[in-house]
């Protein structure tokens, strides 16, 4: 799918709650289905029912949703369709105003003809050179699947309490009663919202992240502050002011549960009388020596890691503290990983200096990686994907 067609406006019009018979219906030109029964929302959006649905709940405007389509424009000229590839899978409030109502209307296994006048697509700017400024489309959509997406749940100002840094916060629910410990891993689901209740970002549209960590070592010191609160799989509402989260410029709610706490390794240095150097300046200790295959950097790999600061051994991620270990592309990764674990073998266990140059440089990754930032990784490969290495 060429997401940019989709993804030029932002939000959609809310659905009619009665929409109307509508006798025009744009020819089957050019592959368009036909459909004999239409429908018109207030909005304007036309829609008809190619195939029904499953009796299943539709998409709201924060969810994922993984579909097939094919678009024209009314005269038959195909623009666009993901019929020829893989299935598209976008936010429902991330496309055009046309898609966002439409998808509401679904349910999983449907297959609905849009017809979507300018205003509700592209307006007078079009998306040349495919589709003209005013421009009404009509789409043949199937929706496959609903990912849904964490509600913002309502505040009860009397049960807040407020952390050191500034959070107002209230558990939602009680876990296990048992807390995180100092030193201890931990992973938290968690869920952001504006104010208004619109979702900026969760773990199940991040494709299944967790922020994970110690208490001490998470990138804000009021998420940990936070994290100390819950029990495991205790949930609580934090309202956080802008000055602690800047990103979205505005204050935000968070939803957090603590998923599960876990041993984390402990920071240490290379062992001065075991390491190496190499040419580029990576710097290993081998601690335990694997037996499986060693992967390139065309491979797919999948590794348990821990990373700290050389500086002060601050931990700033580590798939330990989530409980599972990381699949990624080695090619994808800073030149130090790359380089690194092309010198293991799978089974084995290494830890590794890395300095800037190999790392992420004068620019850093803040907030817990920052310039000029000589890192140290406790790395396992777990396995090699492809080829049947193991």
């Amino acid at each position: 799918m060429k997401l940019t067609l989709l993804t030029a406006v932002l939000l959609g019009a809310a659905v009619a709650d009665a929409p109307r018979l509508l006798a025009q219906d744009p020819g089957a030109q050019g592959g368009i289905p036909d459909c004999k029964e239409m429908k018109t929302t207030d909005s304007g959006l036309q829609y008809g029912v190619l195939q029904k649905g499953r009796d299943e709940a539709s998409p709201a405007a924060n969810d994922v949703v993984e579909v097939h389509y094919t678009g024209w424009l009314t005269d038959g000229t195909k623009f666009d369709s993901s019929r020829s590839g893989k299935p598209a899978t976008f936010p429902v409030n991330g496309v055009i105003k046309g898609w966002t109502e439409g998808l509401q209307l679904m349910t999983p296994g449907a297959r609905f003809k849009l017809v979507i006048p300018g205003d509700l697509a592209y307006g007078a700017s079009g998306r040349p050179p495919k589709i003209p400024g005013n421009a009404t489309l009509v789409f043949e959509v199937e929706l496959l699947k609903v990912k849904h997406m964490p509600t913002m749940p309502k505040g009860n100002p009397d049960a807040q309490k407020s952390t050191a840094s500034g959070a107002k916060f209230e558990i939602t629910a009680k876990g296990n009663g048992e807390k995180v410990k100092p030193g201890q891993g931990l992973k938290m689901r968690y869920a952001i919202f504006r104010p208004t209740g619109e979702l900026l970002d969760c773990t199940e549209r991040n494709n299944d992240f967790h922020i994970a960590g110690t208490l001490e070592s998470l990138p804000y010191p009021w998420l940990g502050e936070l994290a100390a609160e819950l029990e495991i799989g205790g949930t609580l509402r934090a309202e956080v002011p802008q000055k602690l989260y800047p990103n979205p410029r505005a204050d935000t709610v968070w939803e957090l549960q603590l998923v599960g706490v876990s041993d984390v390794p402990q920071f240490r240095k290379c062992d001065p009388a075991k390491l190496k150097t190499t040419g580029s300046g990576l710097i290993y200790e081998v601690i335990e020596q694997g037996t499986g295959a060693s992967p390139t950097a065309a491979d797919t790999v999948t590794a348990h890691y821990t990373g700290w600061l050389l500086e002060n051994g601050k931990m700033f991620d580590s798939s330990h503290a989530r409980g599972e270990p990381t699949e990624f592309p080695l090619g994808g990764v800073i030149k130090g990983w790359t380089e690194g674990l092309q010198l293991m073998q799978v089974g084995g266990k290494y830890l590794f200096t890395i300095p800037a140059s190999l790392g992420y440089g004068e620019r850093g990754a803040p907030p817990t990686i920052p310039a000029n930032a000589t890192l140290v990784f406790l790395v396992e490969l777990v396995s090699i994907k492809g080829n049947e290495k193991k």
